[in-house]
């Protein structure tokens, strides 16, 4: 990935080739390795073919920094699970979970009864490289903000 142009291509012998680009008037978000969650800033595409991409905006909630693809009648849902995870769901179903390295790299654990195919290798590669794993909520940062302003009596 080119962090700096915001670009990423995810690609191989036995996989669709999935980019995610943002758009060159956007700013830079540094806490999304991608550079930003707004999704008109955003494209992203399966072998050359536009489909849809749509990011949550962080909130109170894991849930809200969940990212959801349409690509023809397959809707993926990639959400953190965890602070270090996220889960990649195929319509409705659960195929495997991500973990992102320091490095940038990711790292994939398939679900044993999934049956995983070449797209969505390509799309949780993508979406885990482009947005990152897991998240702390919004509520907890809060309380530690908090926490910072209180001395104790």
């Amino acid at each position: 990935m080119n962090r700096e142009n915001g670009v990423l291509v995810v690609s191989g012998p036995a996989i669709p080739r999935v980019r995610i680009a943002r758009d060159w008037r956007a700013g830079r978000n540094k806490d999304v390795p991608i550079g930003t969650r707004v999704a008109k800033e955003l494209t992203i595409s399966v072998d050359d073919a536009a489909v849809v991409l749509l990011p949550g905006r962080p909130g109170l909630i894991r849930r809200s920094h969940a990212v959801t693809v349409q690509c023809g009648e397959v809707t993926y849902e990639y959400v953190p699970d965890s602070y270090r995870r996220s889960r990649l769901v195929r319509d409705g179903r659960r195929v495997g979970r991500f973990r992102t390295r320091i490095t940038g790299r990711a790292k994939a654990e398939w679900e044993p009864q999934a049956d995983v195919r070449p797209l969505d290798v390509a799309i949780g590669y993508a979406l885990a490289v482009a947005f990152g794993t897991g998240a702390r909520p919004a509520w907890l940062d809060a309380i530690d903000s908090t926490a910072d302003f209180v001395s104790p009596l």
